[in-house]
């Protein structure tokens, strides 16, 4: 077996990533030559419970547009490995949550579920502003995925 991270590794990129996280906050809040209090970062553990919040809705999503189980499976990790190595202090989950089920319905080939037909699933049908955030997060997605989109084994061939 290969795993994506060893337990180490995995802690240490999460820490990484609220570091980067914080001075992010900390960049933003001293922008303009004033410094003003920013909002306060969140912990590690209260940044990972916040995408844990959100990972099972990914399947949710998934089953609101009908989607195959080889999309929720890959949609799945897609989630899960970017907030492995990105903090939800940079990455809001709600946005990042479609741009997974989206991304795994091109990788899986199942084209019928556009980005249009999600959202209207999602009852985000007429949102523009949902649409754009959704688009904007599927290079920052991918970047984190180092552009490794081949999710195997499906959970279908372990049956």
């Amino acid at each position: 077996e290969q795993w994506v991270f060893t337990e180490s590794a995995l802690a240490q990129a999460r820490e990484a990533a609220r570091e980067r996280a914080v001075q992010a906050l900390q960049a933003a809040s001293a922008e303009g030559g004033e410094r003003r209090a920013g909002p306060k970062p969140v912990g590690l553990e209260e940044g990972l419970r916040l995408a844990l919040f959100y990972a099972p809705k990914v399947s949710e999503l998934c089953d609101l547009c009908d989607a195959p189980a080889d999309v929720r499976w890959t949609a799945v990790v897609f989630y899960r490995r970017f907030f492995a190595v990105r903090s939800p202090m940079e990455y809001d989950p709600l946005p990042l949550m479609f741009a997974c089920v989206h991304v795994a319905c091109k990788v899986e080939e199942v084209h019928e579920i556009t980005l249009e037909r999600l959202l209207e699933a999602a009852d985000f049908g007429a949102d523009e502003a949902m649409k754009a955030r959704v688009t904007r997060s599927e290079l920052p997605l991918l970047e984190a995925l180092s552009f490794e989109l081949l999710v195997e084994p499906k959970p279908h061939a372990a049956l």
